[in-house]
């Protein structure tokens, strides 16, 4: 398990949105995580090269979402997103 920045030892961080907006948002990040696996996958290279970018692109969107949801989305809802 990752430590975030300011958590304390065995203290975990409920990512779930908050909000119907945050919802739309974490719905929107996961179909584009999906959407990226299948366009990934279809390019014409070896079974190594797709899972390795498909390990880069999961990799982006959980460091995404991460950074998105560790507050609970008050950082968009901040900046009116």
């Amino acid at each position: 398990m990752r430590v975030i920045k300011g958590q304390a030892p065995g203290q975990v961080f409920d990512l779930r949105p908050r909000n119907a907006d945050c919802d739309t948002a974490f719905a929107t990040s996961l179909k584009s995580v999906n959407d990226g696996l299948h366009e990934k996958w279809r390019e014409p290279s070896t079974v190594v090269h797709n899972t390795t970018r498909i390990q880069h692109v999961l990799r982006h969107a959980l460091s995404t979402l991460e950074l998105r949801y560790r507050d609970g989305g008050a950082a968009d809802n901040k900046a009116g997103n």
